[in-house]
């Protein structure tokens, strides 16, 4: 199991010679707290270990034994920003062969290209005696003590020596250096005393056991804790800084939605353009802060300089894994190169904190003569694949899910139009666009 997002999908085709001369530019030089989607380069002071696990030496001195480890887990990898580290990108790792029958999952967070810290498993070894690991079914990151750090949150399934699946929710504590450090004992006791293994479940367990709000600000996937901001200052608020979220270019024709992605009844802002001959889309998305007085910045994880899926749709379907609590977006994204050759990359796109995510899942290579047109399909791998499987490759990946359908609110303006309105006719218009958000 590997890994999928965006930049695998451009990187196959990419490789394949479709998208030559077609590219998004030149990658920036990699600076501080910037991530790439791939895997992280190997510099000269890294080395590897027995188990397969890169060591450089910016990893915690404290990281105890590297536990054996294999593919990554599909759909449980995530850019994030996180208090106090800021952008990193959390890696769920199957057990591999190595670790043997009662292997446990692995989970790192990488910064900057190292590993930042592996996570404590619930033993010393990591090796789960009797339990075979079945899935890693949600993760989650929130300040769910409140202290003004981030939390993470695991609900994994295992197999017991019955063959009956097994629930378990672990919590780790973030601190003020950075480090998660894993609770054992208010794990065990969370896993022990909830009924059912959601990360809804488990806010509202910590929320107690901490004397907090059931639904802190900030909490959950995507940070899905409940606001309870009023709607129309909000609007207020998104109106009276149009100067951070607006198109700059004079040239360009934005178009501009107020969204609620992750339900957290927070709201976000953001700008879109299609750009280049390429139709690549490039977007600036801002949430409403916790506090409900200013606008924070909602990156687009490890590919902040890269182009969008083309989010700028009027109708999608979207899709709800209320273990995760978290919505998945099934947004395309088309390209081109030239009239005879283009890609249709079918992506999912979900808001994970304070980042974008998005994970893909395959492609339609179209190449066109002036008698034929010729299509060969690949799955997020960059493994070709026969249509049918191309076909099934959202509904594999969301089985289980609660499917919806999502309307989109856009509103479409010519180069400059937005400067054009006073703020009390801008806000009218962020309100048309709120009014035309729905979920069903």
């Amino acid at each position: 199991m590997r890994r999928r997002n965006h930049w695998i999908g451009l990187a196959f085709l990419l490789a394949l010679g479709l998208l030559a001369g077609c590219s998004r530019g030149q990658e920036p030089e990699q600076g501080q707290g910037e991530q790439q989607s791939r895997e992280p380069e190997q510099s000269q002071e890294e080395q590897e270990d027995e188990t397969g696990t890169d060591v450089s030496q910016d990893t915690p001195k404290d990281a105890g034994q590297w536990y054996a480890k294999g593919d990554e887990i599909e759909g449980q990898c995530f850019d994030a920003v996180l208090e106090p580290l800021g952008a990193v990108s959390f890696r769920s790792y199957d057990p591999g062969e190595a670790a043997g029958e009662y292997g446990d999952a692995v989970f790192l967070i990488w910064k900057n290209n190292a590993v930042w810290q592996q996570l404590d498993g619930m033993t010393e070894d990591n090796l789960r005696e009797g339990l075979k690991v079945k899935s890693v079914d949600a993760v989650s990151f929130g300040d769910y003590n409140q202290d003004g750090f981030d939390d993470i949150l695991i609900i994994s399934t295992y197999l017991d020596s019955q063959e009956e699946s097994v629930g378990e929710v672990r919590y780790y504590e973030g601190s003020s250096q950075g480090n998660f450090n894993l609770m054992r004992e208010l794990s065990g006791t969370m896993t022990q005393e909830l009924t059912s293994y959601t990360i809804a479940g488990a806010r509202e367990y910590l929320a107690a056991e901490f004397g907090l709000p059931k639904e802190p600000a900030g909490a959950g996937t995507g940070g899905n804790g409940q606001s309870t901001l009023d709607a129309a200052e909000q609007l207020d608020l998104i109106a009276a800084n149009r100067e951070l979220w607006r198109g700059t270019e004079d040239y360009i024709d934005y178009c501009y939605i107020v969204t609620d992605l992750d339900q957290n009844g927070r709201l976000e802002v953001m700008n879109a353009s299609l750009q280049g001959s390429g139709m690549f889309t490039y977007a600036v998305c801002y949430e409403v802060n916790a506090e409900g007085t200013g606008l924070d910045p909602i990156s687009q994880g490890e590919t902040e300089y890269d182009a969008w899926p083309d989010i700028a749709v009027n109708k999608a379907q979207v899709h709800y894994d209320s273990t995760a609590d978290a919505y998945w977006y099934e947004i395309d994204d088309y390209m081109r190169d030239g009239a005879a050759k283009g890609v249709t990359v079918r992506m999912l796109l979900t808001k994970n904190g304070k980042s974008i995510a998005t994970e893909t899942l395959g492609a339609d290579m179209r190449v066109s003569t002036e008698n034929s047109e010729s299509h060969t399909y690949y799955n997020g791998e960059g493994d070709e694949i026969a249509l049918e499987e191309y076909e099934n490759v959202v509904s594999r990946r969301c089985q289980g899910m609660e499917h919806k359908t999502v309307l989109f609110g856009w509103l479409y303006m010519e180069p400059g139009e937005i400067d054009l309105f006073s703020e009390e006719e801008l806000r009218r218009k962020l309100e048309e666009s709120w009014n035309g958000f729905r979920i069903s």
